[in-house]
């Protein structure tokens, strides 16, 4: 699929150790360490089913969770999606953050849960569909659905926004009613990192446009009537976009060159930060905030062009102190991207 390739051309794979636990230790010197669970998917290659696991901010507590692909988790964490298989035969479900109470729901990829973790949307060969964990519920929302991109419930879960197949970002009532464009002719080739995001107050959402194959990608913001789009910055690659949790800042993927860097900027397009300058290692993406917002964890690379470790990462931004939490060795497993940081 898409959305593990275009990362993926630097990578090689080739055959022994596997992933183990690093103690938390700050390049810099480290010090208050933000609570929760980070999940994320270790696999072997992009094209089979990896397995899901979670571990502490601290480095502590390396937990296996299920078998398949992380896609999305409820706001409290309480209940992870993802899915297994790939085209020959996929199927999406949900599970505790434990390993428990697994609903295995319909022969599909990519689904997302909402902030409640009472509801999914996913997309299907016939569009964009939706149905409660227990199964019951299932619809079809739309149509227009442009595959390999990311859906985002608003944080009420009442409606969602998608990137449709004719270059314009909707917005749909989770019901399937009131279908609405918010812009038109933003998206090009867009895959699953060009995800939308919503802010936690609701009124903005980010997103990427990239209008023609060989321009610039752009992180832009709208309100969720359509109204006051504004472009915060563009580069050659912008992916990854997430809301801090207090809705004032983004953080995002942002490649110049060869190189890829974490960025912070805030909403109205002030403070462009790069995040990752002290980080010694190649940066992968994949970003995602603390619960408190002090925190960014991220994927990073030992090696660009031979890569032979992967690590997961969080870097402080008060101070941007990092540490290592596990890391992988690539001829076994790699960790890949989303990362999702659950209070």
């Amino acid at each position: 699929m898409r959305y593990w390739r275009v990362y993926l051309v630097v990578v090689v794979l080739v055959v022994t150790f596997g992933c183990k636990k690093k103690s938390p230790t700050d390049e810099n010197g480290n010090g208050g360490i933000t609570d929760g669970w980070i999940f994320f998917t270790k696999s072997k290659t992009s094209e089979e089913t990896g397995k899901i696991y979670k571990i502490r901010p601290d480095g502590s507590n390396l937990t296996e969770i299920h078998s398949g692909i992380l896609t999305s988790a409820s706001s409290s964490g309480d209940k992870i999606a993802g899915f297994t298989g790939y085209e020959d035969n996929p199927a999406i479900f949900v599970v505790d953050q434990n390993g428990g109470s697994i609903f295995e729901l319909d022969n599909a990829m990519y689904p997302f849960i909402s902030p409640d973790g009472n509801r999914l949307v996913y997309y299907t060969t016939d569009g964009l569909r939706t149905i409660k964990v227990d199964g019951t519920g299932k619809s079809l929302l739309t149509e227009k659905i442009e595959t390999e991109t990311t859906p985002a419930f608003s944080p009420d879960g009442e409606h969602v926004v998608f990137y449709g197949n004719d270059t314009t970002i909707y917005k749909i009532d989770i019901d399937g009613t009131d279908e609405t464009s918010l812009s038109r002719g933003v998206c090009f080739g867009l895959d699953f990192m060009h995800g939308l995001c919503w802010a936690p107050s609701e009124q903005f959402i980010a997103f990427i446009q990239w209008e023609t194959q060989g321009s610039d990608r752009k992180l832009c913001v709208i309100k969720k009537d359509g109204s006051s789009k504004k472009t915060l910055t563009e580069a050659t690659v912008v992916v990854w976009p997430k809301f801090s949790p207090d809705g004032n800042s983004i953080v995002f993927d942002k490649v110049i060159g060869s190189q890829i860097n974490l960025y912070t900027i805030g909403i109205d397009g002030s403070n462009e930060k790069n995040i990752s300058v002290n980080d010694s290692l190649f940066v992968f993406g994949g970003a995602t905030w603390s619960s408190d917002g002090r925190e960014i964890a991220y994927i990073a690379l030992d090696d660009i062009n031979n890569p032979q470790y992967s690590y997961l990462r969080v870097v402080t931004i008060e101070n941007l102190n990092i540490r290592t939490l596990t890391e992988c060795h690539m001829s076994q497993e790699m960790i890949f991207y989303p990362i999702l940081w659950t209070p």
